[in-house]
């Protein structure tokens, strides 16, 4: 199982990938946390903006589906993407994210 992460600007576009990636199968949950703050450097000047960051939680299988749609589907023109392995997924939640 897999755990990844990007970011959004508002409330209304986290609900919408998020509901989007778990009805096409992609994910088996998301989680919204925010607002968040941010702060980055973009086009040479430093930003802040408040977002709101979806965590996406993934069958290994289903992974690079759910990269590829979410990367074509993100409003933005460089999306945070970050995903890593989880180190320890109990057996029964391993189960119920795999089902199809």
């Amino acid at each position: 199982m897999k755990i990844a992460w990007t970011t959004v600007k508002d409330e209304k576009t986290a609900q919408k990938l998020a509901a989007k990636a778990v009805k096409k199968g992609l994910a088996a949950c998301v989680q919204l946390n925010g607002p968040i703050q941010s702060v980055y450097k973009w086009k040479g000047k430093i930003e802040t903006a408040h977002e709101w960051r979806l965590t996406f939680k993934v069958a290994n299988t289903r992974f690079m589906a759910l990269e590829a749609w979410l990367l074509k589907t993100h409003p933005y023109e460089v999306p945070e993407w970050i995903a890593v392995d989880a180190e320890r997924v109990s057996e029964a939640y391993q189960k119920w994210a795999t089902k199809p």
